[in-house]
């Protein structure tokens, strides 16, 4: 059971990282917070002012919350904890007739089977 706990935390704080690709070159000092650049290529030029210029291509990455990840382990830890009433499972025979039925069938075939090898 930690271990399950230590998935849960883990989930519940769950991220996803997400990238995207720019033709041009990227000022750093004019991503945002959280962004970061991963990859420049082509030429990069830097001008006196601080302007950057390019030919080639930049990609730049993020993190956001993954919510469908939270919100699913936050589904299983209230199931673990029984906040959920009980799920009810029925297994009904053919037709959807009660199994009773389909037991009686298979009973009814072993028992032939038994007769037919004696």
């Amino acid at each position: 059971m930690p271990a399950l706990t230590k998935l849960l935390k883990r989930e519940l704080k769950a991220k996803v990282t997400k990238s995207i690709k720019i033709k041009g070159a990227v000022n750093p000092a004019e991503l945002g917070r959280g962004r970061r650049i991963v990859a420049a290529s082509g030429t990069v030029i830097k001008t006196k002012a601080g302007n950057v210029f390019g030919d080639g291509e930049t990609v730049i990455e993020w993190d956001e919350i993954a919510w469908d990840i939270r919100q699913r382990a936050r589904m299983d830890a209230h199931k673990l904890r029984g906040d959920y009433p009980a799920e009810k499972r029925e297994i009904t025979g053919t037709g959807g007739g009660p199994l009773q039925m389909l037991y009686e069938e298979i009973v009814g075939r072993a028992t032939k089977l038994v007769n037919d090898n004696d």
